[in-house]
């Protein structure tokens, strides 16, 4: 048996519990896969419901709940569409 092998014998542990950790919590959000990828479209430019829609191909009742919650979260910002000119 090798020597590091030998002294391996101990276990480290995280100082905090999954229960109070903010970064599993944020995995447990944006684990989602529909989460994610309207918030990497919105990364590349992505403004509008339609847009969403028709990049992702999502469900419109699934692409309104998911862009609610990332509102609520205050990772999106919700803005009336105004066209040009109007």
């Amino acid at each position: 048996m090798s020597t590091t092998m030998q002294n391996s014998h101990f276990r480290h542990r995280s100082p905090i519990h999954l229960s109070h950790c903010t970064l599993a919590e944020s995995f447990d959000f944006l684990g989602d896969r529909w989460s994610l990828l309207i918030l990497r479209s919105a990364l590349f430019g992505l403004r509008r419901f339609e847009d969403f829609h028709g990049e992702l191909g999502i469900p419109r009742t699934v692409l309104a709940a998911r862009l609610k919650r990332l509102v609520s979260a205050g990772l999106m910002v919700r803005q009336d569409y105004k066209a040009a000119g109007s």
